[in-house]
């Protein structure tokens, strides 16, 4: 469905790499730009569970997609960046407001030279708003709106007494 497509993802932990990998399974040819010493999601996995070496978060995030390692604060890095954006049809970030206009290439920037982009950004407050500058992934989200408390060690400890001998 989106062959021909040329997606450029600047994601990195969980949702980003999601989408991206969702677009990846239409199609689309998807470029994982990580961190020299590799995403996050590939050197973390929950509950620290490798197979075959492999994050399990990678796993579930990375497939169909190429990666490539660039150093997004130095001229060099931030260079191919800007090649790797010239020929996209969709740009993927999903940092806090403000961390990609830093690191570059911004929305603005990839506009300039690429008028047919597609720039998608998500963030865990959004781009607007008091908590916009906040780091936001789900244990963060957990823990804020208490949902933790009904996930965890919490809940085991509640419902210990309704333990019979089938479970």
């Amino acid at each position: 469905m989106l062959s021909g497509f040329k997606v450029i993802s600047f994601n990195h932990f969980h949702a980003g790499p999601m989408a991206a990998q969702l677009l990846a399974d239409m199609g689309a040819d998807v470029i994982a730009v990580e961190p020299l010493d590799g995403a996050f999601h590939r050197n973390w996995a929950v509950a620290n569970h490798f197979v075959a070496g492999q994050s399990v978060n990678l796993l579930t995030t990375g497939r169909n997609k190429r990666s490539l390692a660039l150093d997004m604060k130095s001229e060099a890095g931030k260079a191919v960046a800007r090649k790797l954006v010239e020929g996209a049809d969709v740009v993927m970030e999903n940092f806090r407001p403000g961390a990609m206009a830093r690191l570059g290439p911004s929305y603005e920037q990839i506009k300039a030279f690429n008028l047919r982009i597609v720039y998608a950004s998500v963030s865990g407050y959004g781009a607007s708003g008091p908590d916009r500058d906040l780091p936001g992934q789900d244990l963060l989200l957990q823990a804020r709106s208490g949902f933790a408390a009904r996930t965890g060690h919490f809940m085991r400890q509640r419902f210990a007494p309704f333990k019979t001998s089938e479970n």
